[in-house]
């Protein structure tokens, strides 16, 4: 159950560098005078992301066991709390640009 949570975690902060790593991607499309069309891939994030985070849990866990889900929590925590703030920056950015 712990692995599962932390694996929904890790897909959860995916989807967050997906619509920071869009929205930036527009931005620099409205800088050049384009249309704010900008995609992102999911391939190389979403498995490596998910084995990453299970792989530390997993570790951190065999050292003192509640350890690794606590830890990678917190730092989920952390990454989201640092993520509002950076896109609100983002998105005031390409409000500015698109009107």
């Amino acid at each position: 159950m712990i692995y599962a949570l932390v694996i929904f975690l890790s897909f959860i902060a995916c989807v967050m560098g997906f619509i920071s790593e869009v929205t930036a991607g527009n931005i620099t499309h409205l800088k050049n005078g384009r249309k704010p069309e900008a995609g992102a891939t999911v391939f190389p994030t979403i498995p490596i992301m998910q084995l990453l985070t299970v792989l530390v849990t997993w570790g951190l866990n065999r050292i003192h066991p509640p350890l690794g889900f606590y830890t990678v929590s917190a730092l989920f925590v952390v990454f989201a709390l640092f993520w509002v703030v950076s896109y609100r920056k983002l998105k005031r950015e390409f409000d500015e640009l698109n009107r």
